[in-house]
């Protein structure tokens, strides 16, 4: 369906299949535009949209579910009927993502996107691998499977899961984070054509865009996005430590 819509925009517009980029440009740009020279459009244009509605209910699911279990573990959190919990972590979500629905909403969103999503992610799936597998220990863990489903993993997932993963995700991050390092983030920016630029800051573009890198302080936000969720999880696992221990 991608690449279908994409090339009947090429035949249409012009626009070549390997310069369209990808993210909310895909969607909401290059997907209404080729919509928008079908046949029947009104047509075409409800149904990808409710498609898109139904595409972002199905995803909030698992979202919100990520969000709610942790938060139940805590005593807190318990006395809290799930209904109203789940209404709360809505409307805070929503709330957050209000300025992204602004005039620089899509320079919002891709500087979340960019900083936010990638390597925090990676770190955490290392140190998900790593404390279930070596601190908790597999055994236990293999045990525990064994007691739900009645039977224990294979020989394979044991491997995978104390060897394979934690290697290969750890070469992803390092990857990730000298990437990184050596190329500053930037975003896709609307500079006009060649011949009317947008503005005086860039020259206009046969596609209209520009890679531009994000501003200096658009990047120290952005290293506190991914520094917050990692630095917070080695004195969470130490002080959980010491406290079990005393008990």
């Amino acid at each position: 369906v991608v690449y279908s819509v994409l090339g009947f925009r090429e035949a249409t517009v012009g626009t070549p299949v390997q310069d369209v980029e990808g993210g909310p440009g895909l969607a909401f740009i290059a997907y209404t535009t080729a919509v928008a020279q079908m046949p029947l459009p009104q047509l075409w244009s409800a149904a990808f949209f409710f498609m898109m509605v139904l595409l972002a209910i199905d995803s909030e699911f698992g979202t919100i579910e990520a969000c709610i279990g942790p938060l139940q573990d805590y005593p807190l959190f318990q006395r809290v009927r799930k209904e109203v919990l789940c209404l709360v972590v809505c409307v805070s979500l929503c709330l957050l993502g209000l300025p992204m629905c602004t005039r620089a909403g899509l320079y919002i969103f891709t500087l979340w996107d960019t900083f936010s999503v990638a390597i925090p992610l990676l770190f955490i799936g290392v140190a998900q691998c790593i404390a279930v597998a070596w601190f908790y220990d597999l055994d236990r863990f293999c045990a525990d499977i064994a007691y739900m489903t009645g039977s224990p993993p294979h020989l394979y997932w044991r491997i995978c899961w104390k060897y394979v993963s934690p290697a290969l995700i750890s070469l992803i991050l390092l990857a990730s984070v000298v990437k990184q390092c050596l190329a500053p983030a930037g975003y896709s920016s609307y500079v006009g054509c060649e011949e009317h630029p947008n503005s005086g800051l860039y020259n206009g573009t046969a596609s209209w865009s520009q890679d531009v890198p994000f501003v200096w302080w658009a990047q120290i936000l952005g290293a506190l996005m991914v520094m917050l969720p990692v630095l917070a999880m080695p004195p969470c696992a130490l002080v959980t430590v010491i406290v079990r221990r005393a008990k």
